[in-house]
């Protein structure tokens, strides 16, 4: 709650993916293009950079699933930020598995007013593209923690 008793919406996103995406074999990661929210209640999602915009200082609870079609050598899913809007960005959440898993993270983060986070990803399949399977496995999930 907000002063004198005024409920302060909370933001809350998940994004899922209309289509797949090809990876370059162990190229830079690219961020997963998020193309569906499922629902988005603070407007926070940056459809330029696929990525959730913190509307203020706070933790918010990040979960992020990723799953291939094609079976990898080896997957990243990373969890990307950008300080306040700006151009660098830093993994700040990273996993790796084998070959025909799901790559799920869930953590805890402390973001500022007008960070971004952003759903990232870098495959290996012995010199061939990969895609990104579009199932429920392959999600991006943000949501603003109460009370803290």
């Amino acid at each position: 709650q907000g002063p004198a008793g005024v409920v302060t919406p909370l933001a809350h996103l998940w994004l899922t993916k209309s289509s797949s995406q090809s990876y370059p074999n162990a190229g830079v990661p690219t961020v997963i293009q998020y193309d569906i929210p499922q629902y988005d209640t603070m407007g926070s999602f940056d459809p330029v950079n696929y990525a959730f915009i913190a509307p203020r200082d706070g933790f918010y609870l990040v979960d992020v699933g990723f799953y291939l079609a094609t079976t990898p050598t080896w997957s990243f899913s990373m969890v990307y930020k950008s300080t306040n809007g700006g151009g660098s960005w830093a993994y700040v959440m990273r996993n790796v598995s084998g070959s025909g898993q799901q790559n799920k993270l869930v953590n805890v983060l402390f973001l500022n007013a007008g960070d971004l986070i952003a759903h990232y990803a870098n495959v290996s399949n012995g010199g061939a593209t990969v895609n990104v399977s579009v199932t429920s496995l392959t999600y991006f999930r943000v949501a603003e923690m109460i009370g803290l």
